[in-house]
């Protein structure tokens, strides 16, 4: 009986340990590799290859203006829990940066602190030497895609970004904010980074591309070059100011950039003025209103000295260009009257002037015994048309536009200047248009006008417009930012330019465009002509301190329209043209044609 009892207790044991190796070959076998898996899964630490993981936006030629890949800080905040004031100290010694500012963002990060969080952006090769030296706990180097590059490029139209309490980001301003719902809808690459037993972040990262992405497109006309060299020349001009690049044929915009640039992260306090988009603010557009008196001149057949000209001359006849000395500097024409209460201006020309011209003593006395002068009362004696848009002359216009009278010059305002101005694919505050303010029938009002100063404002955008006219054959064309957006999941609009709308004869935009030429070659606007390119343009000056200058190249057969707003100048001939030359240069060499 005892045997019996031994040899089923043999038997259990012997069931009971070959149970016991059973279970332990499946978890070595089977579920070993699921459990190594997930060890190793505790170990790592993910982040988005883009920094906001947010969709691109692209310029005319496909090129990035978000998402470019440079080396960023990042930081783990869980290994920083207990150090902040420290690595924030440490931070701002090795980079440069504010410490106050360092340890801000480290704050903002412990928000979500088990994941790792880009801290800087743009990092040079001597940052990097030093954070890798350092050896921070929690703080390494890493190349993945930031947000917005180290330049700044076009930050006032692309806009910024802040995060939201769920720890997303959303758009603030510009584009960002404008596109929102389509730019937060990424899903795409990640990094993945690796933790040891002591915590420490490895320095070497995977990058992690999932089997379904989703890549959102906002499509831009802009160039990035032609952007990037405008803001250098605004930079260089030592001025705050804008400086818009239009295709004259189609309306799109090709750079718009506004100077001094502000920093999208906030690291660097941003100057006065600086979120604000020049390009699109209203200004006096001071002499380079003009153009539009002369347009209106050769259409309706009107000279100054005379009201209508005679009825068997053709419109638009003007005499040939009187010869003359170029002049160097651009004109000064701070001429308004006071107070818009001024009466018509006293006759001043010459009985024996020829057909179409006027003759400029210097000022021009108005009955109550006030003047509107010309620069430092400089008398241009007789010009005609052209000569006097080339030397800007403030008597013959006021004279011209009292010929046209209010109602007349305020309808080629509108057909020129429309007080309602549209861009396809942005958003435009609510005054962007032309801002007319005078009547018509005040002789002082009109006259201020005439000069571009009180009564009129225009943004550098639509002046770039109305130039555009000039040398497109006389048609208004409709500015483009935005060529098509693809939320990246199929779906895709594309906004086509829009067919521009004939506003003056051909045969008159090409005389425009000719005496707009004379302007640079022997005129207010010499400074604007380039080393590589010919041009043509027109300079303004306003008592404001705003100065101008806005034209094309090449003079004889235009591809792009160029304006340049400036504040706090001295002339739109020195400040604005040297801008306006700057651009076109660099252009012309960068497209080969230097």
């Amino acid at each position: 009986m005892a045997h019996k009892r031994l040899a089923l207790i043999g038997w259990l044991t012997l069931t009971l340990l070959l149970l016991i190796i059973a279970v332990l070959a499946l978890l070595i076998f089977g579920r070993g590799a699921r459990l190594q898996a997930a060890a190793l899964e505790q170990r790592l630490r993910s982040m988005p290859y883009y920094q906001y993981e947010r969709g691109d936006i692209l310029d005319r030629q496909g090129r990035p203006l978000v998402n470019l890949e440079e080396s960023c800080l990042v930081v783990l905040p869980t290994m920083l829990q207990g150090r902040e004031e420290e690595t924030a100290a440490a931070l701002s010694r090795l980079l440069g940066i504010g410490e106050t500012a360092a340890r801000e963002r480290l704050e903002q990060a412990a928000a979500a602190p088990g994941q790792p969080q880009v801290l800087l952006t743009g990092l040079t090769a001597e940052q990097i030497g030093r954070i890798e030296e350092a050896a921070l706990p929690g703080v390494l180097a890493l190349t993945l895609a930031a947000r917005y590059d180290r330049q700044h490029t076009a930050c006032q139209l692309l806009g910024s970004v802040q995060q939201t309490s769920e720890g997303g980001w959303q758009g603030v301003s510009g584009l960002e904010r404008q596109y929102d719902s389509l730019l937060s809808a990424r899903q795409d690459a990640e990094l993945r980074l690796q933790v040891d037993a002591r915590g420490s972040l490895s320095r070497e990262a995977e990058l992690y591309r999932p089997g379904q992405t989703r890549v959102p497109t906002l499509c831009l006309t802009l160039d990035r070059d032609y952007q990037q060299i405008a803001e250098q020349a605004l930079a260089e001009s030592g001025l705050a100011g804008s400086c818009v690049i239009l295709d004259p044929q189609n309306g799109d915009i090709l750079a718009l950039a506004s100077w001094p640039l502000f920093d999208p992260y906030g690291w660097q306090p941003a100057a006065d003025g600086a979120y604000l988009q020049r390009a699109l603010q209203l200004y006096p557009p001071a002499s380079t209103f003009k153009t539009v008196l002369a347009a209106a001149a050769l259409t309706e057949g009107v000279t100054p000295e005379s009201g209508r000209s005679p009825s068997d001359a053709p419109a638009g006849e003007t005499a040939a260009p009187d010869a003359g000395d170029a002049v160097d500097t651009g004109e000064t024409d701070n001429s308004r009257t006071e107070n818009g209460e001024t009466e018509a201006p006293a006759d001043t020309t010459d009985a024996d002037g020829a057909a179409g011209t006027f003759v400029c003593t210097g000022s021009c006395t108005l009955p109550d015994g006030r003047t509107v002068s010309c620069a430092g009362g400089q008398a241009h004696g007789e010009v005609d048309l052209s000569r006097a848009l080339a030397l800007s002359c403030n008597c013959c216009f006021v004279a011209l536009g009292q010929a046209l009278g209010g109602e007349e010059l305020r309808e080629y305002c509108r057909r020129l200047l429309p007080e309602e101005l549209t861009v396809i694919g942005l958003e435009l505050p609510e005054a962007s248009g032309c801002r007319l303010e005078f009547r018509a029938e005040q002789a002082g009002e009109l006259a201020n006008v005439c000069l571009g100063e009180d009564g009129i404002g225009v943004s550098p955008l639509q002046e770039a417009v109305l130039f555009s006219v000039f040398v497109n054959g006389g048609r208004l064309v409709t500015p483009r930012l935005v060529t098509a957006v693809d939320d990246g999941a199929g779906g895709r609009r594309d906004f086509p330019a829009a067919v521009p709308r004939q506003v003056l004869e051909p045969e008159t935009a090409e005389e425009l465009r000719r005496m707009l030429t004379g302007v640079v070659e022997d005129g207010t606007g010499a400074a604007a002509r380039g080393l590589w390119v010919s041009a043509g343009g027109k300079t303004g000056s306003s008592e404001t301190g705003t100065v101008w200058f806005s034209g094309f190249f090449p003079a004889e057969q235009p591809r792009l329209t160029v304006t340049v707003c400036l504040e706090q100048g001295s002339s739109g001939g020195t400040e604005a043209a040297a801008v306006f030359r700057q651009v076109a240069d660099a252009i012309t060499l960068l497209d080969g044609g230097g």
